[in-house]
């Protein structure tokens, strides 16, 4: 439905479906960086020519908001990252233009012989005001295959309750940091 998750695909074979879905997004990511910075071009900003073609040379790299950000900070356009992130970069939305159906990508996971697990379930309770039970039946019938239990932003009260949950649903039981450097998730 209306409910945004981050899935985690392991042992997914490199040049199957997923992959490609995934380079997919990267390339539609790229474009829409290339928009905005066209558009604070068109605002005023102003941004080395050098510094934009390094960025876009970066083919294998994903492109974010948070590249843009940098540069803004470089230019004395904002005092952050997360300041330019926030306030300057905050009319900009590319998640909703990237996203995926939960059941296109189990269903690519699968093909691919990974295994699916959903990310940092604690998160999606807080975001959506829900019980991760009102929503995990059906992620396993779309093929989730595990929770991750262990997450730098679960509370140890979390860590237990969602353990149990694995467990008593034969649920396989992963752990991360959720990290994604200093800048945007420390």
């Amino acid at each position: 439905d209306d409910i945004k998750l981050h899935l985690l695909g392991y042992g997914i074979e490199k040049d199957g479906g997923i992959y490609h879905m995934c380079e997919d997004i990267k390339s539609k990511k790229r474009e829409l960086i290339h928009g905005i910075i066209d558009s604070l071009i068109a605002r005023g900003y102003r941004f080395d020519k050098k510094d934009l073609e390094m960025l876009f040379s970066l083919n294998d790299k994903a492109l974010t908001k948070v590249d843009i950000a940098r540069l803004l900070v470089k230019y004395g356009e904002a005092r952050s990252v997360n300041e330019a992130y926030n306030t300057i970069l905050a009319p900009y939305k590319i998640g909703s233009k990237v996203r995926a159906e939960a059941s296109v990508v189990t269903s690519l996971i699968k093909e691919d012989n990974g295994i699916c697990i959903l990310a940092h379930p604690g998160d999606i309770e807080k975001k959506y005001g829900i019980d991760i039970l009102d929503i995990l039946d059906d992620l396993r019938k779309i093929g989730i295959d595990g929770i991750e239990v262990f997450n730098s932003k679960h509370t140890p009260e979390d860590v237990v309750r969602f353990l149990k949950i694995a467990k008593e649903r034969s649920l396989l039981i992963t752990g991360g940091s959720d990290y994604h450097g200093m800048i945007n998730k420390p």
